[in-house]
């Protein structure tokens, strides 16, 4: 009986042990080429998904990478610890108290407006743009300033997709449609609208993307970002990350 006992209790244990070592990884559905879900292969891609898989390659964690159809329901997943990792959110006051950020970001990343192409938009402050209609993605945040402003004294149409996104800023239904820089020029490209934006030459906000591991993950956190930060120091100094970018802008365009 007690021999009993003895396997039951190791064999909980080790299963354990395996469910804390399995992290779920999940992330912006439509950020290339930093990160989106490929419908023709049916999995996410871009430069987080690969540096993660780098991060945690020999180590004792294992990935699944969990595609969830929206930014928004993919920061509620993680929010609730459903899924433990996500990529790559700005770091705000906000999100501090939720999730475990990386110490430093692994890319830096440039926030703008873009424009249709012979606009006359123009600003000095934040509260200059309360005059125009913008869009952007749902649940998406550009620093603690304008998503203050943007609650406040903006109009911002909050839709799915960067491309809905544009499709509304080139029918004239948006002044302006705010993204990131290289997110938002991939997607541009793809739709082959390019030469029918601009963008805007003073950024909204410089800022970096950061891998976040939520609180209410049952995985041990710090070991776990212990990792993810001694990777991302060493990572950093290789040039590695540039190398990425390159891959996944040409991998993107080609999808």
């Amino acid at each position: 009986m007690k021999n009993i006992i003895l396997f039951v209790v190791l064999t909980l244990s080790m299963s354990s042990f395996a469910q804390n070592k399995l992290v779920r990884v999940t992330g912006h559905p439509d950020y290339p080429p930093i990160i989106w879900y490929s419908e023709k292969d049916d999995k996410l891609k871009g430069v987080a998904v690969e540096l993660l898989e780098i991060i945690f390659k020999g180590s004792e964690y294992k990935i699944s990478f969990e595609h969830v159809a929206t930014w928004g329901r993919a920061l509620e997943e993680v929010n609730q610890g459903r899924i433990d990792i996500l990529l790559p959110p700005y770091l705000n006051e906000e999100r501090k108290k939720i999730y475990h950020f990386s110490e430093k970001p692994f890319m830096e990343d440039r926030t703008v407006l873009f424009l249709k192409k012979g606009s006359k938009l123009s600003f000095k402050e934040l509260k200059d743009l309360s005059s125009y209609q913008g869009t952007a993605i749902i649940n998406d945040s550009f620093g603690d300033e304008f998503d203050k402003a943007s609650k406040s004294i903006l109009k911002i149409q909050r839709l799915a997709k960067t491309e809905q996104c544009f499709r509304f800023l080139l029918r004239s239904r948006a002044d302006y449609l705010v993204a990131g820089y290289s997110a938002g020029l991939s997607v541009a490209k793809l739709m082959g609208i390019e030469n029918q934006i601009a963008v805007y030459p003073v950024p909204i906000i410089k800022t970096g993307m950061f891998m976040a591991l939520s609180k209410k993950s049952k995985i041990p956190s710090e070991p776990l970002m212990k990792l993810i930060n001694e990777k991302i120091l060493e990572i950093e100094k290789t040039g590695l990350i540039r190398e990425l970018e390159i891959k996944y802008e040409e991998i993107y365009q080609n999808e």
